[in-house]
């Protein structure tokens, strides 16, 4: 029996999500094991997060997104996104692939 992984895919905002950066996530992601075994977990924002959104889009990965909404933001100002990674990190995280 094996363990689903649930992987936070994150990055800089400035992080370009092209097409060899998705390539070198997806095959760091074959040796955790099979795309079924594996969920990815974005915050949606642009940059790294992409990776993640785009991964899904082309290799089939089940995806959990969170955003921050724009209730979120006016709510909780700059510390939005800052919570919004704390829980994606409680969201049964296993691994964290994260750029730069």
């Amino acid at each position: 029996m094996s363990v689903e992984k649930r992987v936070i895919i994150a990055g800089g905002r400035n992080f370009n999500p092209d097409k060899k950066n998705l390539e070198l996530s997806y095959k760091l992601l074959k040796k955790l094991g099979d795309v079924s075994q594996i969920t990815l977990i974005s915050g949606c924002a642009r940059g790294g997060d992409q990776i993640a959104i785009k991964l899904s889009e082309t290799y089939g990965y089940n995806l959990v997104s969170h955003p921050v909404s724009k209730e979120d933001w006016e709510k909780y100002g700059g510390y939005a996104g800052h919570r919004r990674n704390k829980i994606m990190a409680e969201d049964g995280t296993t691994h964290l692939l994260a750029f730069w």
